[in-house]
């Protein structure tokens, strides 16, 4: 019989996807991984820690990765680099690094929280018109990769694949009212732990926030600082509005998300600096005419390629049909109230 591990970095896609799992009554255990580029490993897995204290994993694990790239004489041996910071990506160290307890308890299916935007690049490269993806790692190509790799190669009986493929952050958002107690303690800085507030992520997470939670949890989780009105999170607010060359090289959703949550704020009241630019630039002209098209969309399940195991696809799918026509419902609801 299978047993899921659940990576959890303590965010809101790795709370959701153990929700998920408890929603659909399938049992598992919880896997915490910190990465030494992120600071003090006991201070991320004590945030790790009190968030899966809402949840019902089995048992959970810590995972350290120490990364001492920076410190190493690799960064001065190459010629015209100045080497000043180094972005980790969690997905490849903790995945390979998690083989070994998954062996050790006997886990054959391991379960990350990617949702569908990481399958969309952020930068068009001129050169050849490519888009680039920054987050290809989480990618369903990568997950496929990945999967053949390890089957292949080093344990034939795992699979690695993520619960949130089928849907956006904005299914991922709204389904949070169902966890409310739980999301004060969720953090997703990959500056300072667990916000900075001054970041393309932190703006991004407390814009969703702000959209579909109620504004106590928004306080209770950020504090009561009305993001949209610091001056250096104006350009960030413009990035992931779409009024830049490029979103920021950041795990956030799609410029049409980003204007519905936008709008969502609006409904509710709130204001600041880039609500403004919202209003000027975006409501009328581009988001107003567009608004029930991109609801539809992004309240959408898309079941087909997810890479999710039988019999778990199916109910796993089957749930988040139900989150759709709640979110979609809700959303609706709010512009129409």
């Amino acid at each position: 019989m299978p047993k899921s591990l659940a990576f959890c970095g303590g965010g809101k896609d790795s709370l959701v996807s153990m929700k998920l799992l408890e929603e659909i009554e399938e049992s598992y255990s919880s896997l915490g991984y910190s990465h030494s580029l992120y600071g003090q490993a006991s201070h991320q897995h004590q945030l790790i820690d009190d968030l899966v204290k809402h949840c019902s994993t089995k048992s959970h694990h810590h995972l350290t990765v120490l990364d001492e790239f920076l410190s190493s004489p690799i960064p001065e041996s190459i010629p015209n680099t100045d080497v000043k910071s180094v972005k980790s990506s969690e997905t490849f160290s903790a995945l390979f690094e998690a083989l070994p307890i998954a062996l050790k308890y006997g886990y054959t299916q391991l379960i990350l929280g990617h949702e569908r935007c990481s399958d969309k690049g952020n930068l068009l490269w001129s050169v050849n018109d490519e888009y680039i993806n920054h987050k290809w790692v989480k990618t369903i190509e990568a997950q496929s990769i990945l999967n053949s790799y390890i089957k292949q190669n080093l344990i034939s009986n795992i699979s690695y694949f993520s619960f949130l493929m089928p849907i956006h952050d904005t299914l991922i958002f709204q389904s949070l009212t169902r966890y409310i107690g739980a999301v004060p303690f969720t953090h997703s800085c990959n500056l300072r732990k667990p916000w900075c507030l001054r970041c393309p992520k932190c703006c991004y997470v407390w814009l969703g926030y702000s959209a579909y939670l109620p504004q106590a949890t928004v306080h209770a989780t950020f504090g009561e600082k009305n993001l949209l009105d610091v001056e250096e999170n104006q350009t960030f607010f413009i990035e992931l509005l779409g009024l830049a060359d490029q979103t920021p090289f950041e795990s956030v959703g799609e410029v049409d998300e980003v204007q519905l949550a936008f709008a969502l704020c609006r409904s509710k009241g709130i204001k600041g600096k880039a609500m403004s630019v919202f209003e000027d630039k975006v409501a009328v002209d581009v988001f107003d005419t567009q608004k029930m098209n991109i609801i539809d969309k992004y309240t959408k399940v898309y079941g087909d390629n997810a890479g999710i195991p039988q019999p778990l696809g199916d109910q796993v799918l089957t749930k988040l049909k139900e989150f759709s026509v709640e979110s979609h419902r809700a959303i609706t609801k709010a512009f129409t109230a």
